[in-house]
């Protein structure tokens, strides 16, 4: 049924030449050059004559601007003028739009950048708030040891000096006692 009913929709002589000329783009409004913009005006003037059954101009390619507007009349070129002036405004837009949907992407990657550099510093702040810890707690751990071992180095000390103070009154004991 649907295919049945898009069989009787028709396009206008109008219609069907704008998607003529429209088909022949090799590439987008926002590469167009000024000259391949006033072309496409061209044609698209040359659409609305031959729907009224006026005179067109031919325009290829290979022709300059100037070859393709040549023939025409003031009155033509005035009415080519404002065809020309609104596929350009409708390429400016175009442009337009392109450029906010390009400049809004970036702004999208710039944020999503921007918070993954944000909470990587906080990953590397809590990084470092931890090595910080632990390398306050290691130090006392070392502190402490070095305490302990000063401590046991004087108790070996003392020890020593007692065991020393003993060893040399036995020895003046046996030296007493051998005499």
């Amino acid at each position: 049924r649907f295919v049945s009913e898009g069989r009787r929709l028709e396009l206008s002589l109008l219609d069907s030449c704008h998607q003529a000329v429209i088909a022949q783009l090799k590439s987008s409004c926002i590469d167009l050059s000024e000259e391949e913009l006033a072309k496409l005006g061209v044609s698209l003037f040359n659409c609305q004559a031959a729907a009224e059954g006026r005179l067109t101009y031919p325009c290829t390619a290979d022709m300059t601007l100037a070859e393709c507007t040549a023939d025409m009349d003031p009155d033509t070129w005035n009415a080519y003028h404002i065809v020309s002036n609104r596929a350009r405004s409708v390429c400016y837009a175009t442009r337009q739009q392109d450029f906010k949907r390009r400049t809004e992407v970036t702004v999208n990657s710039l944020v999503v950048s921007a918070s993954s550099q944000l909470e990587a510093m906080k990953m590397l702040k809590n990084g470092q708030k931890e090595l910080r810890d632990l390398t306050a707690s290691s130090l006392e751990k070392v502190v402490k040891s070095q305490n302990e071992l000063l401590e046991q180095q004087e108790q070996l000390q003392d020890g020593q000096q007692d065991l020393e103070s003993s060893i040399n009154g036995n020895l003046e004991k046996l030296a007493k006692e051998k005499a």
